[in-house]
């Protein structure tokens, strides 16, 4: 599938209810952002990244689990300047729009992801954000997800309004204690494939493990207040040099919490 004409990004709008319900919340999903030529773009773009090898272009970052014996991508990270159109969809399109509304000033690009959670693929902990982030004050993450997100495939699970409790307590592993976690209420936010998910980073959430036949793809494009400044090349540097130690430990990591339940390879 190719990219096809790429069409006007602008931003919606917000409604009251809507920046009510993200302060009370934690979380906003807008449904219908999208339109039929940004999906296919997307899902066209998810794949080809995915497709990429680490030697072909040394920016983009790809780690492995292992499922039933096979080598499967379990995330691909930082490829900002590989592909124009997501370049243009991520950087200045409505997720940024809607992102800067809920933050009240600019935004900027803090870090960018693809999860693939393949069938039986491992989910991810409990967890806030936060807890993985030295730089910044506060952070606002979308998801998106080209094809519909489901209990069944592993759609995210929110603890609504806990995020007013600050950063939470948290085990060796810098995910929720499990009495922390398990005195939640943890409701699931399925998406469709023209839907956004936004969520903050004191927000807590988990993802279970993918239990359909079909991959899960979804994009996670997280962004700081730009009155904190550009702060993408500062996070991925610490972030190598983390996950470069761990791995002088023989643990291989996909990020600097370990928040991901599967069998990294």
């Amino acid at each position: 599938m190719g990219i096809i004409n790429d069409q006007s990004n602008m931003g919606p709008t917000l409604s009251s209810e809507q920046i009510r319900a993200w302060q009370n919340q934690g979380y906003l999903k807008v449904p219908s952002l999208f339109d039929d030529g940004e999906v296919c773009n997307l899902d066209a773009s998810i794949m080809r990244l995915e497709a990429t090898r680490m030697s072909t272009d040394e920016s983009i970052l790809h780690y492995y689990e292992a499922i039933g014996g096979a080598k499967r991508k379990s995330r691909s990270e930082r490829f900002i300047g590989l592909l124009s159109w997501l370049d243009n969809f991520i950087l200045y399109g409505k997720i940024k729009a809607v992102v800067e509304q809920l933050f009240g000033e600019r935004a900027l690009l803090f870090k960018e992801k693809i999860n693939y959670k393949y069938p039986n693929g491992g989910g991810f902990d409990p967890h806030q954000d936060a807890a993985a982030y030295d730089f910044g004050d506060f952070h606002i993450t979308c998801l998106i997800a080209p094809k519909p997100t489901s209990i069944e495939n592993g759609c995210l699970f929110i603890a609504q309004n806990e995020h007013r409790r600050g950063l939470l307590a948290t085990n060796s592993k810098r995910c929720l204690t499990k009495d922390v976690a398990e005195a939640m209420r943890w409701q699931p936010v399925p998406t469709n494939s023209h839907d956004a998910l936004f969520f903050g980073s004191y927000t807590p959430h988990y993802s279970p493990t993918n239990k359909s036949e079909e991959a899960r793809r979804a994009l996670y494009l997280t962004f700081n207040r730009a009155s904190c400044g550009n702060l993408r090349a500062e996070y991925y540097s610490q972030r190598n040099k983390s996950l470069e130690i761990a791995e002088r430990h023989n643990r291989k990591l996909i990020s600097t919490i370990q928040h991901f339940n599967g069998s990294t390879v």
